[in-house]
């Protein structure tokens, strides 16, 4: 995974078979900066996350975008989650002229917990940590939406997975929700569309005729997780879905309502 202590720009192959992702992967992070941060370690591994502000002198805002993908686990405390390593980011001093700077002031540390010493900080969900990573990343090396989707009771019990359609025989119906990973629509194809989607267990094929594509092709470019009903053609190992309808994955809600909030 992502480490400030470890990770170089670019992806680094640090043995066989183990790739360390670079921090090129955070959206949006300086790459200056990150150089800088990377030149940093060559005096030794970084203390703790105030050793690191004060050694790199990085901004508050590439600092956050490496909490946010999850690079700073190794400077936090035990136990420290992303959702606290982004709250106590907020509470540090950003003042480079200051005495104080990358420390917490004594009130913000005072105000950690409640009257009866619990944290006051939720924890993340498993949908909220992997579609915070998706989003900063575009991956996550621990976990898939798709997985913590088919994990949800009754959501999603009659939709195949990628894996299984090879099980299937030639014409099935089927169902599916995947993430949007690549739509083609070459010139040459007299109006057919390809697109590919994925889930936790591989990449399927869709073909989308001339009539239906002309039905869901708002739905195509404006939804990141699709729902596609259609036929199997499995013919000597090549398989692909071609669809009868597509529209977009409505997610349930008690997904993305925090826990402690009761359903309307």
């Amino acid at each position: 995974p992502l480490d400030v202590q470890a990770s170089d720009w670019d992806y680094t192959l640090e043995k066989s078979g183990v790739v360390r992702v670079g921090l090129r992967s955070v959206d949006g992070l300086n790459e200056n900066e990150a150089r800088i941060l990377i030149a940093s370690r060559s005096n030794g591994r970084f203390r703790d996350l105030e050793d690191l502000i004060r050694r790199t002198q990085i901004s508050k805002k590439s600092l956050t975008r490496l909490a946010t993908a999850g690079a700073l686990q190794s400077v936090l405390p035990p136990g420290a989650d992303t959702r606290k390593a982004l709250f106590a980011l907020q509470g540090l001093n950003f003042d480079q002229q200051s005495f104080f700077y990358g420390t917490e002031p004594l009130v913000a540390q005072s105000m950690t917990s409640d009257g009866d010493g619990r944290e006051t900080i939720r924890k993340e969900t498993a949908w909220e940590s992997v579609a915070r990573e998706f989003k900063t990343k575009g991956f996550s090396l621990d976990n898939h939406p798709m997985k913590v989707l088919r994990e949800q009771p009754g959501l999603m019990t009659k939709h195949q997975s990628a894996e299984n359609l090879k099980n299937l025989p030639n014409g099935a119906v089927v169902k599916m929700v995947g993430l949007r990973s690549l739509l083609q629509k070459p010139p040459t194809a007299k109006g057919v569309c390809f697109v590919s989607l994925e889930d936790e267990t591989g990449i399927f094929n869709i073909i989308i005729m001339p009539d239906v594509y002309e039905k869901v092709r708002t739905t195509l470019y404006l939804s990141n997780i699709l729902e596609v009903v259609g036929r199997l053609q499995n013919q000597k190992g090549v398989i692909h879905v071609k669809a009868a309808d597509l529209r977009p994955f409505q997610l349930p809600s008690r997904l993305l309502r925090p826990p402690s909030q009761p359903e309307p």
